[in-house]
């Protein structure tokens, strides 16, 4: 009797001689592309603690990760990227390390997406971090070596999409709500802007989670509240009295603590409201970069305030240009532009094709190393995904653009 046939899974693929050869040739071209501009190779496993991804990365990410416990009670992850492995290595082996550090890499990542195209569960990445530097040096540095990389291996019809989250930080700050609000607030940039979520969705959801207050349960709660800090000694001892040992990564002081923080953490829901309207309107602000600076700094003008993000941004503009050739028509700022992951803090980016698939992504993620268990040291990156820039490069309808030097930025 013939044994029934063993599939593949769904979402894996099997890949040939002419495909494996492709995708060689692609990954070295870019290999060498990189060390000439001073970026080292180096390695990473492809399981990691399931905490490096979880910790930061948030969001969609998360929802996509293959985790599993494995023989030993570890619960791990086939690695989704590669930004969390690299920064995990550099604290490892930083005592040893000399600023700035220039790393490049290449190998699969594992995603659960399935109904994707182009794209596999399993597909390549190949990348490049700069850790230890920071400014629009070398956030030029990044997006012109990305850009100038795609144009060496020979994609040249392509469009860059460019978001600050600082400008977004820049505006949360006028209103002085708590760091709380402004991640929440910021993590739904891209759903309100596209209308996927109203003001109203937004405000219920912060109420739940225990972000804002109404006026009228402030007033009723602050008794309450003034009643716990005043007997914070009592309150703490019951509190302790009562929490078992088995408390994960934190100490029992350590959750008291947080505790007492959130009593005083909550947002006035007006002036929440107030910040939400803000953001939307500057989230709504995307198109050619001169037009776009201008009608952002006009927002800004008409709170009576300055965005130094904004400044930067158009700082960066004029050097992105410089270093790549690229036309304006092809350089897109979205001040509504949020990328999946959360550890972004400054400029981000995404490279797409004229059918706006991605081919590449990245930004600067200053806390991501802190975050992690290091000092506090600025860091930005990117990685290609590959199988879809091997796929664009079947594409003939490119138009040629010039390629300019990208020279490193000091330390």
């Amino acid at each position: 009797m013939k044994s029934s046939l063993i599939k593949r899974l769904p979402g894996m693929s099997d890949i040939q001689q002419d495909e494996r050869t492709r995708v060689n040739e692609t990954s070295e071209a870019v290999r060498v592309f990189l060390e000439e501009l001073g970026y080292d190779l180096i390695d990473t496993p492809i399981l990691e603690d399931a905490e490096l991804f979880v910790r930061k990365s948030g969001g969609e990410l998360t929802r996509q990760m293959f985790t599993f416990t494995d023989l030993g009670g570890h619960r791990i992850t086939l690695r989704p990227e590669f930004t969390s492995s690299v920064i995990r290595h550099f604290i490892e082996k930083s005592e040893d390390i000399s600023l700035p550090v220039r790393w490049q890499y290449s190998g699969p990542v594992f995603r659960y997406q399935p109904g994707n195209k182009v794209l596999y569960s399993q597909f390549n990445q190949v990348g490049s971090e700069l850790i230890g530097v920071g400014g629009i040096d070398a956030d030029a540095e990044v997006l012109s070596i990305a850009c100038n990389g795609l144009q060496k291996i020979g994609v040249l019809n392509f469009l860059v999409r460019i978001g600050h989250v600082g400008v977004l930080n820049d505006a949360l700050n006028i209103f002085g709500i708590s760091e709380r609000a402004k991640m929440f607030i910021i993590s739904n940039v891209m759903p309100l802007k596209d209308g996927d979520v109203s003001i109203d969705d937004l405000i219920s959801q912060a109420s739940d989670v225990g972000l804002i207050r109404s006026v009228e349960e402030q007033s009723l709660s602050n008794g309450e509240n003034l009643d716990i800090v005043k007997n914070a000694k009592e309150t703490r001892d019951k509190i302790l009295s009562e929490i078992s040992d088995l408390t994960g990564r934190r100490t029992p002081d350590e959750i008291v603590d947080r505790l007492f923080r959130k009593i005083r953490q909550y947002d006035n829901q007006d002036i929440f409201e107030k910040a939400i309207r803000f953001v939307k309107d500057i989230s709504k602000i995307e198109g050619a970069p001169d037009k776009a600076l201008q009608e952002a700094s006009q927002i800004f003008t008409d709170y009576k305030k300055h965005s130094p993000s904004l400044t930067n941004t158009k700082n960066l503009m004029t050097l992105l240009v410089e270093k790549t050739g690229l036309k304006n028509s092809q350089i897109r700022l979205d001040f509504g532009f949020a990328r999946g992951l959360t550890y972004y803090t400054g400029m981000i980016f995404e490279i797409t094709n004229p059918s706006s698939e991605a081919l590449c992504g990245g930004g600067r993620y200053d806390s991501l190393v802190k975050s992690l268990g290091g000092n506090n040291i600025p860091a930005s990156g990117f990685a290609y995904t590959l199988d879809q820039v091997i796929f664009e490069l079947n594409n003939k309808d490119n138009t040629p653009t010039n390629i300019s030097h990208s020279d490193p930025v000091e330390k």
